[in-house]
């Protein structure tokens, strides 16, 4: 059943959406460029962190391992050569210690566990080194907004290419609840929620950028800092 022509919206030429290229303000432009920034400092810092935490964990594990496994080594075979190093029944101990060590290490290789889960955390350095770069570049203004969201988005590809490379050698639910643990609460790791910690410098920073950049779209000056920033300011 068609629909009363009274109910049916014509439109028109005014009413059409124009061809013109859609402007995007300043303020939007520095407010992507902060939500990138927040983005991208949250994802370095919680995988850096995340294999800090596992390539310590396995590391742990490993030198125990190996060394218990050329200790009970050395002595099976002093023995097997003397004859006489040790009891018999302590022998025997040994041998059985040996091979359950043994197996242990071979089906959960923390050697080779805390080798994959160093070398990621090296990528994720890189990139939070490559970061750090964008994020404390000197160029001001409206400039330095434009160019900084551009090497943030190709940035923020490379971050979830790295991602896609995760796997089941450098992946650990144990080790993330311990990350976890060490995160919450007053642990070492409770301000390494990200990769670049807050600090007054930057908010100096980012307020002052603010308000240049409201200032070239109004065309008046900008307001006074406010009375926290002034005083952090004034302690730097």
């Amino acid at each position: 059943m068609p629909f009363p022509e009274e109910n049916i919206q014509h439109n028109t030429t005014d009413d059409m959406c124009s061809h013109e290229p859609y402007s995007i303000t300043s303020s939007t432009r520095y407010y992507h460029m902060v939500v990138l920034e927040k983005r991208i400092n949250k994802d370095i810092g919680f995988h850096f962190w995340n294999k800090y935490v596992s390539s310590a964990f396995w590391s742990n594990i490993s030198l125990p391992f190996n060394l218990s496994i050329t200790m009970l080594t050395a002595l099976s075979t002093g023995q097997a050569t003397t004859e006489n190093l040790l009891p018999r029944n302590i022998y025997v101990n040994i041998s059985i210690a040996t091979l359950i060590v043994s197996t242990l290490n071979t089906y959960f290789r923390p050697h080779i566990q805390m080798g994959k889960n160093i070398e990621m955390m090296n990528k994720w350095n890189v990139l939070g080194c490559e970061f750090e770069d964008i994020y404390y570049s000197e160029k001001q203004g409206l400039v330095r907004v434009d160019e900084c969201i551009e090497k943030y988005e190709k940035l923020l590809i490379k971050i979830n290419d790295l991602k896609k490379t995760e796997n089941l050698e450098t992946q650990n639910f144990i080790t993330d609840i311990i990350y976890l643990v060490l995160r919450s609460g007053q642990c070492c790791l409770r301000n390494r929620r990200s990769w670049l910690p807050g600090d007054e410098y930057t908010k100096i920073v980012k307020y002052i950028q603010k308000h240049e950049i409201k200032q070239m779209e109004t065309g008046h000056s900008s307001p006074e800092p406010e009375p926290e920033m002034a005083q952090i300011y004034a302690n730097l």
